[in-house]
Formats: C-alpha cells, structure tokens, sequence
C-alpha cells in the first residue's frame, strides 16, 4: 500500500513538474494555434460553411476560450434564481451578457457575468434568427461531450488537428502570455476563462519536450 502511494505521489510530482516547465511534447506542437490575428481567425471564420460552426469557432478564439459552458446556455432577458443554468441576457433583443453559473470552478469563482464583445453578437443575432431560437431555449441543442466533440470537429475542418477545448485554452493563454501584459490584464483574462492566475501561467507552453 505505502509502495502504491509513493508511486502516485511520484507520478503527481513529476506531472506537476512538467506543468510547470511549461512543456509541449513534439506530437502535440501542431495543436497549438499560433496565428490569433484578426484577419487570420475572420479568414477562418469566413471557410465555415453553417452558421452554428461559424459561432462556436468565435466563441473559442475571438474571446478568453471557457471549457463547455455553452452547452447549458440559456437564452433569457432576465437572470433567473436557478443556478443550474448558464445564460445568454438579450436586451431588446439584443445579446448583451454571458452568465455562468454551472461550471468547473463555479465554487472558487462563483457567479460570472461578463458583457458580451461585439465581435460577436452580430453573429450571435444571426444564429439566433437562422435557427429560429426562442427565449428560454438553449443556445445551443447538444450536451457537453457531444459539444466538445463538435468543437474538436470544427478546428480539424480548419487546422487538420484534432484540437480539443484543452488544446485552445492553451493556445489562448500561450498567444496572450507573448504580448507582455500586465498581471492585472492577465487576471482579468484568466477570470474569463475561469481558472487562475497560476493555472493560466502554466497553460503557457514555451519549449518542447521529447
């Protein structure tokens, strides 16, 4: 039993020790996104045919990247008591705001409530009228496995990788770590991808390893 402990004690450290030396094994380099260029991630956008690709591949790469809160978004225009739902707030219909409510670190962050970019409500709009979508409907018709098995669907169509929501938080955080923020930026970020300061840090993946 002590054997058996020393032995997961020893593989925790040494995958904690990875982590922090902010490695990228040479298989999986290609699934790091490198190019976040506006014109670059619009090109990309524009190569999706549907309109529920094009939303989903925006939500994962013109914004802080979240895991799979999405897939419990309810469209409302007004905030409910019910903390099991994440909401989409229109305001004259209009999206206005994310609400997340039920997610990974919901205990540590509590209540998230963020405004809406305007990268992307147009296209928010336009998947809400094309799909006919009604208030107190959900965002989105899948649950979380299936969704992510969509996301990782949609970036292999654009980057021939199987890209997994992992995989685009950390290219995310390894892009914004490069543009010499400050940590008050940084927070401001992690908060919106829901994880810390600390864990954004070793999301940021500068050297291979073999």
């Amino acid at each position: 039993h002590n054997k058996l402990i020393e032995y997961i004690n020893e593989i925790n450290k040494n995958y904690e020790n990875e982590r922090d030396n902010n490695s990228i094994s040479i298989n999986d380099k290609d699934k790091i996104i490198i190019n976040y260029d506006i014109k670059e991630l619009t090109n990309n956008l524009n190569k999706l045919e549907n309109i529920e690709d094009k939303l989903i591949y925006a939500l994962y790469t013109f914004i802080p990247p979240r895991r799979l809160e999405y897939s419990n978004m309810l469209i409302t225009n007004n905030i409910s008591n019910n903390k099991n739902n994440n909401y989409l707030i229109m305001e004259n219909d209009i999206p206005k705001y994310f609400v997340f409510n039920n997610y990974k670190t919901n205990k540590v962050f509590g209540e998230q409530k963020y405004e809406i970019d305007d990268n992307i409500k147009e296209l928010i709009n336009n998947y809400i009228n094309e799909k006919n979508i009604n208030l107190n409907e959900y965002l989105f018709n899948y649950n979380a496995n299936t969704f992510g098995k969509k996301i990782t669907s949609i970036f292999k169509k654009l980057y021939n990788e199987n890209i997994t929501v992992r995989w685009l938080r950390i290219s995310y955080t390894s892009n914004i770590r490069k543009q010499n923020l400050t940590n008050n930026e940084l927070k401001i970020i992690s908060d919106k991808m829901a994880h810390s300061l600390e864990t954004n840090s070793r999301y940021n993946k500068i050297n291979l390893s073999y």
